[in-house]
C-alpha cells in the first residue's frame, strides 16, 4: 500500500515538534529505523487480510516469508505481530525521555494503523 515508509516516517517531524537542530531531532533520528520497520511490518500484516482473505492473492510478503522460513501462515503472522510489538517497545525506549516526541510517535503509530484500515475498505 505505501511502498515508501520513509516518507511517512519523516513527515512526523514538524517545526512545532522539532524546531531547528536539537535533542528532539537527535532522539527522532535514533527512532527512524524502528519506525520504518514498524511501518513496513504493519503494512505487510494488514495487507495480508486484504490480499489473502478478501481476495485470493498468494504472492504477498506473508506467503513468501512463510515459504522461505518453512512455517505455516498463522505462525508467520504471529511472528510478524511479535516483531511489530518489539519495534514498538524499542521506539518507546528511544523516545521515553521526550514526552512531546513520544506522544507524536504514538499518534503516528495509531494513525498509520487506522489509515491502513480505512484505506483498505
Amino acid at each position: 500500500m505505501t511502498g515508501n515508509p520513509e516518507a511517512f516516517v519523516y513527515l512526523i517531524l514538524s517545526k512545532d515538534i522539532c524546531p531547528g537542530h536539537g535533542e528532539t531531532l537527535n532522539v527522532f533520528i535514533q527512532a527512524v529505523p524502528e519506525l520504518i520497520n514498524f511501518t513496513n511490518k504493519v503494512n505487510d500484516l494488514l495487507s495480508f487480510y486484504k490480499e489473502s482473505v478478501i481476495s485470493s492473492e498468494r504472492n504477498g510478503y506473508v506467503y513468501h516469508r512463510a515459504q522461505a522460513s518453512q512455517v505455516t501462515i498463522p505462525d508467520c503472522l504471529n511472528g510478524l505481530v511479535d516483531e511489530i510489538h518489539e519495534n514498538i517497545r524499542r521506539v518507546e525506549d528511544i523516545v521515553a525521555d521526550n514526552p512531546k516526541l513520544r506522544e507524536v510517535v504514538h499518534s503516528y503509530m495509531r494513525g498509520y494503523i487506522g489509515f491502513h484500515i480505512i484505506a483498505s475498505i
